[in-house]
Formats: C-alpha cells, structure tokens, sequence
C-alpha cells in the first residue's frame, strides 16, 4: 500500500496541500472524522494517511475525512456549498 513517507504524511497537511484550507479548518475537518470515527479528537492533529487509508476500515475514514470537508465548504455567497438532507452533523461543533 504504497510508499512510507506518503503515508507518514498527516492528513491535515493534505488537507492543506489539496484545498489550501487553514491549518484550524484542516484540523477541524480531522477532528471531526476522527471523532466520527470513534478515536480521541486531541490526537486528530497526528493523524495519518496510513491511518486513513487502513483497508481494515473499508474506506470508512476516508469517507468521513471527506465529508467532514465537503460538508464544511462554503459557495461564492458564504453559504454551504453542499447540505445532507437531515440533521446537521456539525451540530455539536459550531459555537
């Protein structure tokens, strides 16, 4: 499953590379996969590709990881840019 030091990368950096999103957004996104995920929000800002991409999970994190993004993007208005139909997941972590 490919080379080491990619998959030493944290998934925050790619995050960052991908969507030139702020390090706080990165690691927010990572946070909430990692708690959709059932691991501790404090070590998101250490998580991993090897840990997203861990084929035991079935692409699970992977998946949330993006949807944490997707969910998170704002339109040229300020608005969401992409909204799930049902209740907000991001509920229990906007002030």
């Amino acid at each position: 499953m490919g080379s080491r030091p990619l998959l030493r990368l944290h998934i925050w950096r790619v995050e960052q590379a991908a969507f030139d999103n702020r390090t706080a957004t990165c690691k927010r996104h990572a946070r909430i996969a990692a708690g959709w995920c059932g691991v501790d929000g404090a070590r998101a800002g250490s998580l991993t590709l090897a840990w997203l991409l861990d084929e035991r999970t079935g692409g699970a994190r992977l998946a949330a990881w993006l949807l944490a993004i997707s969910l998170d993007m704002r339109d040229a208005h300020g608005g969401h840019a992409f909204r799930l139909s049902g209740p907000d997941p991001f509920a229990h972590v906007r002030s």
